[in-house]
């Protein structure tokens, strides 16, 4: 049985703003990019 869990329902507002500083600041590291305008996907499927 699948269960998919969005990390929107489980993150407190500052854990999801922390959590997007971090993945802005890994993606200017390694891809050299700093998007204004983006979107996160947050679900984790579980088998």
């Amino acid at each position: 049985m699948t269960k998919t869990y969005d990390l929107y329902e489980v993150f407190k507002p500052d854990e999801l703003h922390q959590l997007t500083e971090i993945f802005l600041t890994a993606l200017a590291r390694s891809k050299g990019i700093e998007p204004e305008i983006f979107e996160l996907q947050t679900k984790i499927i579980v088998d």
